[in-house]
């Protein structure tokens, strides 16, 4: 059994879905980020070694993995593992070009019921891996991008969503994967 810790760079592609805005106007988006399958780089990650604590607290929505200011397209603000994987729901911001841009592809991609679209990928650390399982990770930013890895993910708008299976930023222990 070969397990290795360090710290090496996550990057998993998942689709996205428009979401809806809310009573304070908000373009909400929620989706599947990431799952136990193996994905098209041959890598799993254990999901219930992910670590969303930084993620919900300070991490950013942005386009394509892209770090500039102007990519920083929304917040996650709620998060939870399922069964079925790592789920995320947060907002776009308006006003901004490219996120303008995000919201007005998911409004277009629900109407016309396109089954290709845009997707989340997660970013972040490894903090333990196992040839090409990543057992632990400390998750950073969640990218919307158009190039999926993950084909068993999703991202749509939201439209409704109970708050009892979603974990909130002060739920988390932010410390955890420290």
């Amino acid at each position: 059994m070969n397990v290795v810790a360090r710290q090496d760079r996550i990057d998993f592609w998942v689709p996205i879905e428009k979401g809806g805005e809310d009573g304070d106007d908000r373009r909400i988006i929620k989706g599947r980020a990431s799952t136990d399958d193996v994905d098209l780089q041959k890598e799993v990650v254990v999901q219930k070694g992910i670590d969303f604590g930084y993620l919900l607290k300070y991490g950013t929505f942005n386009w394509d993995h892209k770090s500039d200011p102007q990519y920083i397209i929304g917040y996650p603000t709620e998060g939870r593992i399922e069964k079925s994987g790592f789920y995320v729901e947060g907002y776009l911001l308006k006003g901004k070009k490219v996120a303008d841009g995000v919201w007005e592809h998911l409004q277009s991609q629900e109407i016309t019921k396109s089954e290709r679209g845009l997707g989340m990928s997660i970013q972040g650390r490894v903090v333990r891996r196992e040839d090409s399982k990543i057992e632990r990770c400390w998750l950073t930013n969640v990218a919307v991008t158009p190039h999926p890895i993950n084909p068993y993910t999703f991202v749509e708008v939201a439209k409704s969503l109970g708050a009892d299976a979603w974990c909130a930023p002060d739920e988390v222990d932010t410390h955890q994967a420290l």
